[in-house]
């Protein structure tokens, strides 16, 4: 299984595509694909405040490993509200395949002190990577809905980080961020 380990540049140095960016991935079958009611059901595996992860099942973590062709962790990731602005302390690099978007027009705004750089609307059904050491939040998830998504990481290598699974490429600018 392949994996890289990569140190961030500073803040003034990345580009919207270093915030994000859509991935060349096969989607997720949809006979893999939990409903939030079964998941919900099952123990919980993390909680930090609105978020919460649930394992996915032994199939779907199988396929997954073999999309990525890397050593990965995947769990299903739930929002019932708002995100506020964070950076994430245990992960690098996320990469997400949303579910249920949690309303129709919730974004992911990107900040640098404390200042809104970059926002951007995700498609549902769609892998795209998001930085997670760059302060992030999610907005305009809808009061009664509840937003799902499919979250890979790379396993941790020794004491570091990994951020980029190899072999991951970029879709091409056309069906890239905007």
């Amino acid at each position: 299984m392949n994996m890289i380990v990569f140190t961030l540049g500073t803040m003034k140095e990345l580009n919207k595509t270093m915030y994000t960016e859509y991935v060349d991935l096969p989607a997720v079958p949809e006979n893999l694909i939990e409903s939030a009611d079964n998941t919900l059901a099952r123990d919980l595996r993390s909680k930090r405040g609105s978020y919460e992860t649930r394992h996915v099942s032994p199939e779907l973590l199988e396929y997954l490993r073999s999309i990525f062709n890397a050593d990965i962790i995947a769990q299903y990731q739930f929002f019932d509200i708002n995100v506020p602005i964070h950076a994430d302390t245990t992960r690098v690099r996320v990469y997400n395949y949303i579910l249920d978007t949690g309303g129709d027009n919730v974004s992911t705004g990107f900040y640098e002190n404390g200042q809104l750089v970059y926002s951007v609307v995700f498609q549902p059904r769609k892998w795209h990577y998001v930085d997670t050491l760059i302060s992030h939040g999610i907005h305009g998830i809808h009061p009664n809905r509840r937003r799902m998504s499919i979250g890979v990481q790379a396993v941790r290598i020794n004491d570091e980080m990994s951020q980029i699974i190899s072999g991951i490429r970029a879709l091409p600018s056309s069906d890239s961020l905007n």
